[in-house]
């Protein structure tokens, strides 16, 4: 695996409208570098099926907080459902959050 140029973008929104639709606004924080990684088996056995069908798992050398944040991957748009820390890296589990095009 290689380290990604991924895009940290705060949250500035997350609603819908009248209709149900999702307003999303965000703004870029800054550029990180990053790695998507896979699920295991052991990670199904204790996560479940439901949380690894949708979702992935990134890791950033960064100590920084992922909270109330998303992701921008290429096209792809991801939002941060969990992350926790160890010594050297960031494990944040993450689910897609809609393709954007010329997002940020």
């Amino acid at each position: 695996m290689k380290w990604i140029e991924c895009k940290l973008l705060r949250i500035l929104a997350d609603t819908t409208d009248r209709l149900g639709n999702e307003i999303k606004k965000t703004e870029l924080e800054r550029n990180i570098k990053a790695r998507l990684t896979r699920w295991t088996s052991e990670d199904v056995n204790i996560y479940g099926r439901d949380l690894t069908n949708s979702s992935r798992k990134l890791i950033t050398p960064n100590k920084v907080s992922l909270s109330n944040k998303a992701i921008q991957i290429e096209d792809t748009m991801y939002k941060v459902v969990k992350e926790e820390d160890y010594v050297r890296f960031r494990v944040a589990v993450i689910e897609e959050w809609g393709i954007w095009q010329n997002s940020v």
